[in-house]
């Protein structure tokens, strides 16, 4: 899963956004569905998430929807940065890294 500070940061900042539209939180459960919904359909890539929840959140909208605007060039970079999805491991090692973060 995504456990760099640059989207723990962006995901509380979507919590809050979220709180603020429906005036409850997350409850565990639909935090850690989302947070992997985020991850599948974001196809692990980080940055494409984060630009989601950026998205989303300046459109006000109540849900992350997938950034249509995110380019990726054929040498995987980004921005100009090497970026790397990473899809190791099972979907219970994924569901298990969400309750640990």
């Amino acid at each position: 899963m995504f456990n760099s500070e640059l989207f723990k940061s962006a995901w509380q900042l979507w919590k809050k956004h979220k709180q603020e539209l429906s005036q409850r939180p997350y409850t565990a459960t639909a935090e850690e569905s989302a947070l992997s919904s985020l991850f599948w359909q974001s196809h692990g890539i980080e940055e494409l998430a984060i630009q989601s929840i950026n998205e989303s959140i300046e459109n006000n909208w109540a849900k992350v929807c997938i950034s249509k605007n995110y380019n990726r060039n054929g040498n995987g970079q980004i921005n100009g940065s090497t970026t790397s999805a990473n899809k190791s491991g099972t979907s219970t090692d994924r569901v298990e890294a969400l309750r640990n973060w």
